[in-house]
């Protein structure tokens, strides 16, 4: 049996911080630590948790993992009664394809094992417990690793800044997929700085805090916990957190704080994407170029986005910033064409190989398809054509990333049992390590 947690206790106790958003899946083997489990995930510090609770040890999680549709951020485990240490690391190595190299493992035991506990932290594990504990044990070592290692490793997402030539080439869609894509393989942060024009709450049937999100427009002021507060859940993903806020357009964004948005973001999540809209680039700004990770600049294939692109190429090298992916989006769209230009003309224009451009094509129905549910296309048609190129606008950001190759259903059966298999070799290795 799984159970939906839902946070709704206030337990206000000392020395226990608030976690940040996260999604967490813990499995139990008796009813004792299984009721701790419940009342942890239940604790007013664990509000911004996205929790599942299962039973029956590691197949118990398993099935929770698959219920979360997301590579979890945290994993609780409890040893069976009487288990040995080879046998956990046999059932650990079953769990191994559905973990992340961020998920951090806590391994629940009866025993004071101290060579039973060196191993497991040997093998990447962030803790073992020895039951019987406390509610407020369990949380006080997840935040002791998730918030301390935050603090001392400092920057630890990567940030991608998707940058729209002019408006209505489809940054924010392009955006908020290769969120969606991030977010399937650990925590994402979607960043609306489209403001106060964005079309994102609409797009994603999204209702920000209209105190709270105003805080946009003043980034220099954001910290983690206030970017924290303003960030959205949506059921897109349990994984993927949004801040955006309503248009207001008698405000503008006080540029000389977006450097330090994009900084304080990089300690929220493993992928951080900024719908980063041309207009915004200035002198205030440029350092924000030069410190990304990655830049998506999107155009459509027409006379006025291509010379804009071509500025703003012009702008990004002499900041000194990444080379960044080109995106070439609504190509062939009914009715324009013959108007459009081609990739060559494109990218004798912009003083690039034809290679370094991502096409994706026009799907009008499909995209709208995807709107009016509420959803993206990389997750209502992942065999769709833009679906697949918006899959390789994300590998040039993340390589290696299985979300950058694989359609969403054959992801889904690759982590499956039989995964296990295949990974035998490398065993639990890779995805406990920090």
């Amino acid at each position: 049996m799984l159970v939906a947690v839902d946070n709704t206790s206030s337990m206000p106790e000392p020395g226990i911080r608030a976690l940040p958003r996260l999604s967490l899946v813990a499995a139990h083997t008796t009813a004792p630590v299984g009721a701790v489990l419940s009342a942890a995930i239940r604790h007013d510090s664990m509000s911004r948790v996205n929790s599942l609770l299962g039973e029956d040890g590691v197949p118990g999680l398993i099935r929770a993992i698959q219920q979360l549709g997301a590579v979890p951020d945290i994993v609780a485990i409890e040893m069976q009664p009487g288990q040995g240490a080879d046998q956990l690391m046999d059932e650990l190595a079953l769990l191994a394809p559905h973990c992340g190299e961020a998920t951090q493992v806590f391994v629940i035991g009866h025993h004071n094992d101290i060579a039973l506990y060196r191993r497991l932290k040997r093998e990447g594990a962030a803790d073992y417990l020895v039951a019987p504990f406390s509610p407020a044990d369990l949380i006080r070592s997840i935040g002791d690793h998730v918030l301390s290692r935050r603090e001392s490793d400092g920057a630890i997402g990567a940030v991608t800044l998707v940058i729209g030539a002019r408006g209505g080439v489809g940054a924010t869609t392009i955006a908020a997929n290769l969120a969606w894509l991030g977010a399937r393989a650990g925590s994402s942060l979607l960043l609306d700085m489209s403001v106060p024009m964005s079309s994102l709450p609409a797009l994603l049937g999204l209702e920000p805090d209209p105190d709270l999100s105003r805080m946009l427009y003043q980034p220099i002021e954001l910290d983690n916990e206030m970017l924290d507060k303003i960030t959205m859940s949506t059921p897109l993903s349990p994984n993927l957190g949004i801040a955006s806020t309503e248009g207001d357009f008698g405000a503008s964004v006080d540029r000389r704080g977006i450097p330090n948005l994009l900084n304080t973001a990089r300690k929220s999540a493993r992928t951080v994407v900024t719908d980063f809209p041309g207009w915004l680039l200035g002198p205030d700004t440029l350092s924000a170029l030069a410190r990304a990770d990655h830049l998506v600049l999107v155009a459509t294939p027409d006379f006025v986005a291509i010379p804009r692109a071509s500025a703003i190429l012009r702008e990004i090298r002499a900041a000194d910033g990444p080379e960044p992916v080109l995106v070439l989006n609504q190509a062939g769209q009914a009715g324009r064409a013959e108007q459009d230009w081609s990739v060559t003309e494109v990218a004798r224009a912009l003083n690039v190989s034809p290679s370094a451009i991502v096409t994706v094509p026009a799907e009008p129905k499909t995209f709208a398809e995807a709107e009016a549910e509420g959803t993206l296309i990389a997750a209502s048609a992942p065999d769709s054509a833009a679906a697949g190129a918006l899959r390789a606008v994300y590998a040039r950001i993340a390589p290696g990333d299985p979300a950058a190759v694989t359609p969403l259903a054959a992801a889904s059966a690759r982590s499956g049992p039989l995964a296990a298999l295949r990974d035998l070799p490398t065993r639990l290795l890779s995805p406990f390590r920090k």
